[in-house]
């Protein structure tokens, strides 16, 4: 089935039953709350249209729908299409959330006041405004290294969770490989006083800011994958949904 026809319509819900229609074909199928984990309404569109997070694959037979239960690990035949945009929207939200706190805590001066090279995109300004060393900058950033790294595990582990029967498995390896590289960053930077008071010749200049510049190739590059597989998934008049999404994210970080 071509991608653009990848789209159902929630019929209604009674006695755990949910009834789904094909919106191209009008095919309708029926299965209980044991075949899928959970229902993400598409707000713009109505309660009744979003992303169902099956247990199972929901195949058109003819003017029917039938539900194929898949095993623990099985992968999708043919990969939805809708929901893969989804997962990646979600990869890209996730790195922009430390993005916001990063912005948040040093303030968006630093950020607009930094040069931008042509080309360039947000996380290239990024690294340009990584913060120079003192101890009371050290102890004013430490949230992006506590809380929001760790929200950035969870929300790459809910994302391996909730759609690795979809995304690709070399970019679940990237996320993998990522995870273990922030915890590395978030140590390092909890261990920077203690060396610095300890070890001499540490220079404390270059060990706080290249913690800052690696946590942003990283999460750049996690970002701009999704969001060109993305790109490549929906079609352009709606992705407009990816700013105003963004734009709901903008909280500070909490130590």
């Amino acid at each position: 089935m071509v991608p653009r026809d990848d789209d159902w319509k929630v019929l209604g819900y009674s006695s755990r039953i949910v009834t789904v229609q094909h919106i191209a074909t009008s095919a309708q199928a029926a299965f209980d709350d044991d075949n899928y984990d959970e229902y993400r309404s598409d707000a713009p569109r109505g309660v009744d249209c979003g992303v169902l997070l099956l247990k199972g694959q929901l195949v058109v037979q003819g003017d029917v729908g039938v539900v194929h239960p898949l095993r623990r690990g099985e992968r999708y035949s043919a990969t939805p299409t809708s929901l893969l945009a989804e997962a990646y929207l979600e990869a890209s939200l996730d790195c922009h959330r430390w993005k916001i706190d990063f912005i948040t805590l040093l303030g968006m001066h630093r950020v607009a006041h930094n040069p931008r090279p042509a080309g360039a995109d947000i996380w290239d300004v990024m690294e340009g405004a990584a913060p120079d060393y003192s101890p009371d900058l050290y102890a004013h950033c430490r949230p992006l290294f506590n809380t929001s790294i760790d929200v950035l595990l969870r929300r790459f582990d809910r994302l391996i969770q909730n759609f690795g029967r979809v995304l690709p498995d070399d970019f679940q390896a990237e996320l993998v490989r990522t995870q273990r590289q922030l915890v590395v960053e978030q140590f390092a930077y909890r261990a920077l006083p203690e060396l610095t008071a300890k070890v001499s010749g540490i220079d404390s200049q270059a060990m706080f800011r290249v913690r800052f510049l690696s946590v942003i190739a990283l999460l750049k590059v996690i970002a701009r994958k999704a969001e060109d597989a993305h790109a490549a998934l929906v079609p352009k008049a709606s992705r407009s949904d990816v700013a105003r999404r963004r734009r709901r994210h903008r909280k500070p970080a909490a130590d």
